[in-house]
């Protein structure tokens, strides 16, 4: 039994699957090791107010960068996925240059708001190289296109461009930020990390594919931003019960209870990445399978349920049962205020886990987008009318709570939404494949 177990393990290494797997686990080992460093640094070294002030300026900037992913990261990867399995090199190069195309549009857009808001708005105009520096972090994500390397299937060149960056970006903050006063500095550095990821990502691009960039036609452009549409949608609800949550928050209490919130959530963000290289992985490999055969597509998901869910629920008990020993071990005895917190997030990880396979792994396969929309859309209103309330009379810990409930809904939903489609049945039936 034992030597079967073995064999298949190292049948998944040898696979183009379990190597891409294998590539994003080395690339997040190595990029959670690095917040092991930086965070605690920069935690100590700002301060929880200003370390609160460039949490704010995070989270506004995040629904730009928002704007800019569109649902790319989902239907481009899925479309570059599916053109690479029919061996269509002219689709892959029309779906690049579409895509960066759009990205690029839509972060010229995102510039002018953002200069709008700091201009005219008094308290962002104070911060105004802050705003400006973070904005650099949505420049680098049209520079960097990620979609295009998981949707071929090739996350090796991802763990190398991410190595090279990401250490400039440690070495950068502990030999510039020294005090309070370089928190625009520690911005500008993180925030310039994420460019040269995607300047770097572009020597790798044609050893990857054999394809030409041009500029695309209206059309081509039309039919990329509506296949991305209700990805987009559902991401944009999404941030109303994670990202925005920062910003409401902000918006109510002092800097220095929201550098308590923010310290704890960038805990749950660190263990969150954690299911990345698995779901980066087998979504276009999910659709790449799915193309030939459903049911096929169906089996590997329900063993990828099992040991998805099993690993995530794993975390989410140790958070809960050592939230005191990490937030001390991480940022010390000044942020014990972070532990409520955090144990109330505990199990984010666990619901977050289980709903990237009902809804990206499944619902956006398996032709549900609108009803994937559905879902995150409600989520987010309904996250809207709870964390008002709940950040007002609770502060931190009731932001915290209603982020939990959200995701336990979206979790859930989604659960039942595959149940009444027959696509969760042992066995399964009475479903028409798209």
């Amino acid at each position: 039994m034992v030597s079967g177990v073995i064999s298949r393990i190292r049948s998944l290494l040898r696979s183009k699957l379990g190597g891409n797997i294998l590539s994003l686990f080395l690339l997040q080992g190595f990029t959670y090791l690095l917040p092991m460093i930086t965070v605690p640094y920069l935690v100590r070294v700002l301060g929880a107010e200003k370390f609160g002030v460039t949490a704010f300026a995070s989270a506004i900037v995040i629904f730009f960068n928002i704007l800019v992913d569109y649902g790319f990261n989902l239907s481009a990867t899925r479309a570059v996925a599916v053109a690479a399995a029919n061996q269509d090199t002219q689709k892959i190069s029309e779906t690049f240059s579409a895509v960066m195309s759009v990205k690029a549009i839509l972060a010229s857009i995102g510039f002018c708001v953002l200069f709008l808001l700091v201009a005219f708005i008094p308290a962002m105009r104070q911060e105004a190289s802050l705003y400006l520096l973070v904005y650099l972090v949505v420049v680098g994500n049209v520079l960097f296109p990620v979609w295009f390397f998981q949707g071929m299937g090739q996350m090796k060149y991802l763990t190398v461009v991410n190595v090279i960056s990401r250490s400039c970006m440690v070495a950068g903050i502990l030999l510039f930020v020294k005090d309070s006063s370089d928190y625009v500095v520690a911005a500008g550095v993180q925030s310039g990390s994420f460019v040269l990821a995607g300047i770097v990502s572009w020597f790798f691009i044609r050893k990857v594919a054999d394809i030409r960039f041009y500029i695309p036609s209206i059309d081509s452009m039309r039919v990329a931003l509506q296949e991305g549409w209700h990805v987009f949608l559902s991401t944009v609800a999404i941030s109303f019960y994670t990202n925005s949550a920062t910003f409401i928050l902000g918006l109510m209490v002092s800097p220095v209870a929201l550098g308590y919130f923010a310290a704890a959530e960038k805990i749950i963000k660190m263990v969150n990445e954690l299911i990345l290289p698995i779901s980066q992985s087998v979504y276009p490999h999910i659709a790449g399978i799915k193309e030939h055969s459903a049911e096929q597509a169906l089996v590997f998901i329900k063993k990828l349920i099992l040991v998805q869910g099993g690993i995530t629920l794993g975390v989410s008990l140790l958070l809960f049962t050592l939230a005191d020993m990490i937030v001390w071990l991480i940022f010390g005895n000044a942020y014990a205020a972070s532990v409520i917190i955090l144990r109330i997030m505990a199990f984010m990880p666990f619901a977050i886990g289980l709903s990237n396979v009902f809804g990206i792994q499944i619902m956006l396969n398996f032709g549900l987008k609108a009803e994937f929309s559905k879902v995150v859309i409600i989520s987010g209103l309904l996250n809207i009318l709870m964390i008002i309330p709940l950040s007002y009379y609770h502060g931190a810990a009731g932001a915290a709570s209603s982020i939990l409930l959200a995701e336990c809904f979206v979790t859930v939903s989604m659960f039942l939404i595959l149940v009444k489609n027959k696509l969760l049945n042992w066995p399964m039936a009475g479903r028409v494949y798209e």
